[in-house]
């Protein structure tokens, strides 16, 4: 092909496309399955400014971020302590990828995340996510441990990778991929005596885990579960590998979630808000003696490396994302609103039956709802088969019991599907209002769509607290599910 007659976009032009240019190009060059979901619940807005909380479409309409990169964006939308450092970083000219030199930023990175992370978890291989963080695990303690089983949580959530997939505790993702990697075990969360009883019947490796399932729900396991978790991969000789990609950064109210067990897992992974909400870094962090066991031999260096992982560039907006959530305490932060959140969610649930339960840690928050529509629309199929009794009475004795028959097993299975839709799609329709309505955004977690993710930016304010709440008050109302109150 002649060069001369490719036209290709650039920033201006990118910037410039109206909203359903943009959508035909993904629909044509990236996903025609997600570009229709969008359109199907009205999702599709085209932000082209954020700062904090808050999203701007190109009408200069606000939106209010709920979801905040499913955990990816702890200290908002371009945080200027992370874009401060990113300029200073592209201004200095340092180069962003040396292969055969250490680089200058990502050192000083792997020093601020050893200072972060407990006991002697010291040595960071870095990469690009959290899904890639997982795979550095995986490979590690395989290398390091001679036996064969990885065990790991019922509802967990670990990437969708073949090795991540192969340890996620959700069948869904896994089906179409398989063959796996053998020898993987899913046990109950939160069950001391499920991974005891595997333990000793199997050789097992490693023991991964999430302090709390993120994607099932925000699943809070009892308290100590980590700590007995501890104590039981030490009595039977397994790694204990924590995975912190979401709960990290202090999204939980401490800087980690493993602090509330004040415990020291063998591997910490960690990604998402250590790029600072603007670049794609993860880390797999261990201790010096197990590096050492894995890759301390000069042939065994290169066994995992990453080209990208580590550049000066997304190691400039992790180092500015340590200093931010040190330097401002963002932890606490993170406490105190979500302990405020949780309350004002609280005194809803009493008033409206349809939320099953608030669990939530820090400003993790889920909101589990409770919806039984099936046997809901009976009035319905009684005024439909009333109105066909009607129209069909004129016939008299020329209708059979056959065509009665039929008539109810077609209204049944009308409002049936109608039950069907509703029950699977009901927070998928609560966002939606929520979006269009107040311009707030949410969705539902990955592994269980009857709950609603709540995952704010830590920076959020108790006056944004307080328009979520009554907003959300508002679309409850609609769907009429406030209790009756009674006077006694």
């Amino acid at each position: 092909m002649n060069n001369s007659s490719i036209k290709l976009n650039d920033f201006d032009a990118a910037i410039e496309q109206e909203l359903a240019e943009v959508i035909e190009k993904y629909k044509s060059y990236i996903s025609p399955t997600i570009a229709d979901l969008w359109n199907m619940a009205d999702f599709a807005r085209l932000f082209i400014r954020g700062e904090g909380m808050q999203l701007w479409d190109k009408e200069g309409k606000i939106y209010y971020d709920f979801v905040a990169g499913y955990g990816a964006v702890n200290f908002g939308h371009n945080n200027p302590v992370i874009i401060s450092g990113i300029k200073q970083m592209l201004e200095s000219q340092v180069p962003s990828i040396v292969q055969i030199s250490p680089t200058v930023i990502t050192s000083a990175l792997a020093e601020n995340i050893a200072q972060l992370l407990p006991g002697d978890l010291e040595v960071s291989f870095f990469c690009n996510s959290g899904t890639e963080a997982i795979e550095a695990a995986l490979k590690l303690v395989k290398k390091i441990s001679n036996k064969r089983y990885i065990v790991s949580a019922l509802g967990s959530f670990h990437g969708k990778s073949l090795g991540s997939l192969s340890i996620s505790g959700k069948e869904k993702y896994k089906k179409y991929y398989r063959p796996l990697l053998k020898y993987t075990i899913n046990i109950p969360f939160g069950d001391i005596e499920a991974a005891e009883s595997v333990f000793k019947e199997k050789d097992v490796a490693a023991f991964f885990i999430e302090p709390i399932q993120g994607e099932a729900g925000v699943i809070i396991p009892p308290t100590g579960y980590l700590k007995e978790m501890r104590n039981l991969c030490d009595k039977y000789g397994v790694l204990l590998v924590v995975d912190e990609i979401q709960t990290g950064f202090g999204r939980t109210g401490k800087n980690f979630a493993v602090e509330y067990d004040n415990i020291v897992p063998d591997i910490m992974t960690i990604s998402k808000s250590m790029g600072g909400g603007i670049a794609p870094i993860g880390a797999c962090v261990t201790s010096k003696s197990l590096f050492k066991r894995a890759y301390g031999k000069s042939e065994n260096y290169a066994l995992h490396t990453s080209t990208f992982g580590g550049n000066n560039f997304t190691a400039t907006a992790a180092i500015q994302a340590t200093k931010l959530l040190i330097d401002e305490n963002f932890a606490t932060k993170a406490e105190q609103k979500g302990l405020y959140f949780k309350k004002c969610l609280l005194e809803l649930q009493q008033k409206y039956s349809i939320i099953k339960e608030i669990r939530a840690i820090g400003l993790m928050i889920g909101i589990e709802f409770q919806m039984d529509y099936f046997g809901g629309l009976d009035e319905m199929k009684s005024q439909i088969e009333s109105y066909l009794d009607d129209e069909f009475d004129y016939m008299g004795d020329l209708l059979s019991d056959d065509l009665y028959k039929t008539i109810d097993r077609f209204t049944t299975r009308i409002t049936g599907n109608i039950e069907s839709y509703m029950q699977k799609n009901f927070t998928l329709m609560i966002s939606s209002y929520l979006l269009k309505e107040y311009r707030i955004l949410t969705f539902s977690t990955l592994n269980n769509p009857n709950v609603i993710r709540i995952q704010p930016p830590l920076i959020i304010t108790e006056k944004e607290i307080d328009y979520f709440i009554s907003s959300f008050e508002s679309v409850l109302k609609k769907f009429m599910f406030e209790r009756e109150i009674v006077n006694i």
